[in-house]
């Protein structure tokens, strides 16, 4: 149960761009992106290597993390 959720899109030409178009509609491709509170960020995860030699390789890795909960609570387990 519960209610309708609502989505609302402004655009605002009263700047103008100083193209041909003044429409003030949306030109680009647009998504809706739902993610947890706790959640990696879009394009936040990242692999790779910087040193491959006899077949060993050194991999790194990096994790952007986004907790958007006013009031977080609780561990996040990152496992390689």
């Amino acid at each position: 149960g519960g209610a309708e959720n609502v989505l609302a899109l402004k655009v605002d030409a009263s700047t103008g761009t100083g193209w041909w178009y003044e429409g003030g509609g949306l030109s680009r491709h647009n998504w809706l992106v739902r993610a947890n509170h706790t959640h990696i960020e879009q394009d936040g995860a990242w692999v790779y290597t910087s040193q491959t030699a006899s077949g060993v390789a050194t991999f790194h890795t990096s994790v952007a993390v986004a907790a958007d909960d006013p009031n977080p609570s609780g561990s996040i387990a990152v496992q390689v």
